[in-house]
């Protein structure tokens, strides 16, 4: 019987595309993925590619966004909460990923947090847009998202906490790909933290 394999996609911003690259060095390896955690960016590109994506197209699919692209898809809203709503970008990802988690070719289990009690919430079932809209959501620059009664903001605030979820979801091998900055994402947290 083979190792269980678990990948973790950490976030890093547009670094994240760095997690294509891994995704085409298993296919040419023939690696086997058994399940994916996907935080921030890398929720995004998770989602993408357990939705059975090419990876060759995805890689130039990449390529081709610029600035102007990325620009296009912010909904500013000046508020105390964040400048960018985030609905443009939801749409854009409904055209690009399935609806669910239950439809994708690969599970994925999507980190975000709950900027309440500063720990992290997984999903892996129901809505998979505005999991990822919630994973993705940078402290004061995204609204953050209502969900169950508490609001939640960017997964790579607690992305330490993806390693022990790999383990727990039984994986024998577990390869964390972390691409993030340097940047503190504790100042983020407490800022969001004195305006909620």
């Amino acid at each position: 019987m083979r190792p269980r394999v678990g990948l973790i996609l950490g976030g890093g911003a547009a670094r994240g595309y760095a997690h294509l690259g891994i995704l085409k060095r298993f296919e040419e390896e023939n690696i086997p993925i058994d399940f994916i955690i996907g935080i921030s960016m890398g929720a995004i590109i998770g989602a993408i590619y357990a939705s059975g994506h090419n990876v060759d197209k995805l890689i130039s699919d990449a390529k081709k966004i610029n600035m102007l692209k990325f620009i296009s898809l912010l909904d500013f809203k000046a508020s105390r909460t964040g400048l960018v709503k985030g609905e443009k970008i939801e749409k854009y990802l409904r055209g690009y990923v399935k609806e669910s988690f239950e439809e994708l070719n690969i599970p994925l289990y999507i980190v975000a947090t709950d900027i309440q009690t500063g720990k992290g919430v997984v999903f892996k079932e129901g809505d998979l847009i505005k999991a990822i809209r919630a994973s993705i959501s940078i402290p004061a620059f995204f609204e953050p998202v209502e969900y169950n009664g508490t609001k939640l903001v960017d997964g790579s605030i607690v992305d330490s906490e993806a390693i022990e979820l790999a383990a727990s979801l039984g994986a024998d091998i577990i390869i964390n790909c972390d691409v993030s900055s340097s940047i503190d994402m504790g100042f983020f947290e407490r800022f969001f933290l004195f305006f909620s």
